[in-house]
């Protein structure tokens, strides 16, 4: 893999990442509940992170990979909360959604997603979605959404840093985010190779939603634009966003293989 050399530019892409090194000690508070709660989610990053981060709580999490799945565990069994991702293989969220209203499951369900236009988030709340919780994860947020549905334990908290959305200090979660990247990069090029413009634009939107949790804004501005040129079918502007996310992608591999 090609090393950048240009000092000035890798500076500021990871400037972030230098930003998690000293996060600010100060604590916020984690409530201490009680509940079970369903992760539809079929990205193996998010489902460690989203598991990691709601088990502090003390709260339980059950893991569906698809909809399809999702929507067999809501029939089955009992959850105080569905955190639904909408973009997932076999059966997508909306989809699953919209099954589960017709069922008559009356569950809060949030989704979980990257497109967080208000047309985008308006339409969830069409579906039925309790509301939407956007990607990168805040972290704020998700306790917020835990703490309005499941059952406070006690009076105790836990701590956390005041980064929102979040920097992932887990290193096993950090381990799995560059070996996924590393495989991302591959895939852009070879996408890129072959104007596969669906594949692409599926990579995108997994970047946009994960890279802001590492610390990676640079990336997720990118794969914000590679999303909206080919969404917008501008292809051979979304062929030279795709190029620039997957170089910095590419930096980033470098950096921290260094």
């Amino acid at each position: 893999m090609k090393r950048s050399t240009d000092n000035n530019s890798q500076t500021s892409l990871f400037k972030n990442e230098s930003n998690y090194d000293s996060v600010d000690p100060q604590a916020e508070s984690i409530p201490s509940l009680s509940g079970d709660v369903l992760l539809v989610e079929d990205n193996k990053v998010n489902q460690h992170l989203f598991t990691f981060n709601i088990e502090k709580t003390g709260a339980k999490v059950d893991l569906a990979e698809n909809g399809q799945e999702g929507l067999q565990k809501a029939l089955t069994d009992h959850y105080d909360l569905i955190l639904m991702d909408i973009e997932m293989p076999l059966m997508d969220g909306k989809e699953a959604m919209s099954s589960l209203v017709q069922l008559g499951i009356n569950i809060p369900i949030y989704a979980l997603t990257a497109n967080n236009m208000p047309s985008d988030i308006q339409e969830y709340s069409n579906l039925g979605f309790t509301g939407t919780l956007t990607k990168p994860l805040e972290l704020t947020k998700l306790y917020q959404i835990l703490n309005q549905h499941l059952t406070n334990s006690d009076d105790k908290v836990h701590n956390t840093s005041h980064a929102s959305p979040i920097l992932v200090q887990d290193p096993k979660i950090r381990a799995m985010f560059y070996t996924e990247l590393a495989k991302q990069h591959f895939e852009i090029t070879e996408y890129i190779t072959t104007l596969n413009y669906s594949g692409l634009m599926k990579i995108a939107h997994v970047i946009n939603g994960l890279a802001g949790n590492f610390g990676y804004d640079k990336l997720t501005l990118l794969a914000e634009k590679s999303l909206q040129s080919l969404k917008q079918k501008e292809y051979q502007q979304a062929i030279q966003h795709c190029s620039s996310l997957n170089q910095t992608v590419a930096e980033v591999l470098n950096e921290f293989n260094d």
